[in-house]
């Protein structure tokens, strides 16, 4: 057995040996005279401190408030690891409980450690390969929070509305606290502010300048950021009051007039001048005379009309859809400009539906969504069957593909067949 405690302790030692010193450590104050004991031991571990592994520092063995041992932290070459090896000591043999201190010598303060050993003279307990693994739970010192990137002034013209500010690195904590952000505008007649996470959002109340201050808090510090607002008085741009709704209109309308008086108004009290526009000039035209707006019928489809008013340096537009719907009834994507196309040909077909023949209804004709025409069934005498002659347009000689749709004027219904094509060759009969 002596034998076996004597290797034991040449293996510590040139583990020992093998160590080098990390730092010459601060002043902690620990003292210990190995001559006033009888016993001695070793305890070699790494320590953590809130589960980070230190990398310097001083670790003390105690019994009490007496110190029975203390070792600088040590790199061991074979894992990397920092250890100390602390020589423990004792008058008894057996039975004391050491307990252990950490010395910070970065920050100069004392951690108690969570692990207790228990003194046995001669022990190695713990070693360079396998260290006894000593947790330390501090509460470190709480350091305020800091303004990193200050939020500059922000000039605003009036009519800004809103704009926000990211306000992710404007704050720092040392410590790495997490930040509750809170804003305050000086002046609610000028601006209000409003945060949602790391976003600030300015929203424009009035005219003037006043002092907008987002604040960081760590729970116990906090830390403010000022900085100035200015919104200018300038030219406001007309603004739509009552806006035009949208127009569905049955075909053979021929004209409408809609009185236009009341759709803008100026924030200045400036005089407005209108002008429309018809994106779609051959479903509908569209003129101006004082407040009154004619939309004249020109084809089937769908146009968006702009109706604009200037102060004679800003304009403002409202928009509308006017529909043009064929009194069929058909699906209003069910429209078709013979002239927007270069090439047509026919397509001569009956439908069955549920495995019957129908016997009116529509047919039309697509490529993607876009109607490239549509016909209603007609009774054939000869052959005694209702078919649609359905007569196709296309841009391209040929090489497009037409899928067909099926409209059931009893149930409302458009139906798709789940397999029937056509490839469009001009001037076709098939």
């Amino acid at each position: 057995m002596k034998t076996t405690t004597k290797i034991i302790k040449r293996i510590a030692l040139l583990f020992s040996m093998l160590c080098y010193s990390v730092v010459m450590f601060g002043q902690h104050g620990w003292t210990v005279t190995p001559s006033d004991y009888a016993f001695n031991g070793q305890v070699t571990a790494a320590v953590s401190v809130n589960s980070t592994e230190v990398a310097s520092g001083t670790l003390g063995a105690f019994v009490g408030d007496e110190c029975r041992g203390h070792a600088d932290a040590k790199v061991f070459p074979v894992t990397g690891r920092t250890i100390f090896e602390v020589i423990c000591y004792s008058n008894a043999a057996a039975g004391e409980i050491l307990s252990f201190r950490y010395y910070d010598d970065v920050t100069g303060t004392v951690h108690d450690v969570n692990e207790t050993v228990e003194f046995i003279s001669d022990m190695i307990n713990g070693s360079a390969i396998a260290p006894n693994e000593f947790n330390v739970d501090a509460v470190l010192p709480n350091n305020p929070p800091e303004v990193v990137v200050p939020i500059a002034d922000q000039n605003l013209n009036e009519g800004f509305g809103s704009t926000t500010v990211d306000v992710t690195g404007v704050f720092s904590d040392p410590d790495g606290d997490p930040l509750t952000l809170s804003a305050t505008s000086d002046d609610g007649t000028v601006v209000t502010v409003a945060l949602s996470g790391t976003t600030l959002t300015i929203t424009e109340v009035g005219l003037g300048t006043c002092n907008v201050t987002v604040n960081a808090d760590d729970g116990e510090y906090n830390v403010d950021d000022l900085f100035i607002v200015t919104v200018n008085n300038v030219n406001d741009p007309p603004v739509v009051d009552n806006p035009v709704p949208d127009q569905d209109l049955d075909e053979f309308f021929g004209t409408k007039v809609i009185d236009v008086s009341g759709v803008f108004s100026d924030p200045d009290g400036d005089a407005l001048a209108m002008t429309v526009s018809s994106s779609n000039e051959s479903v509908v035209t569209v003129a101006l005379s004082g407040t009154d707006l004619t939309i004249t019928e020109v084809g089937l489809g769908i146009s968006a009309v702009s109706l604009c008013a200037s102060d004679d340096a800003l304009e403002t537009c409202d928009e509308f859809d006017v529909t043009v719907n064929p009194q069929s009834g058909l699906p209003p994507d069910w429209v078709v400009n013979p002239a927007d196309f270069a090439f047509n040909g026919q397509v001569n077909a009956k439908v069955i539906l549920d495995c019957d023949e129908v016997t009116s209804g529509w047919l039309a004709a697509f490529v993607g969504d876009q109607c490239r025409g549509f016909i209603e069934a007609d009774y054939f005498a000869p052959s005694d069957h209702y078919v649609f002659g359905l007569i196709c347009y296309s841009n391209a000689a040929s090489g497009e593909i037409m899928t067909f749709r099926y409209f059931d004027p009893a149930s409302g219904l458009v139906h798709e067949p789940s397999a029937e094509t056509q490839e469009f060759i001009a001037d076709m009969v098939v």
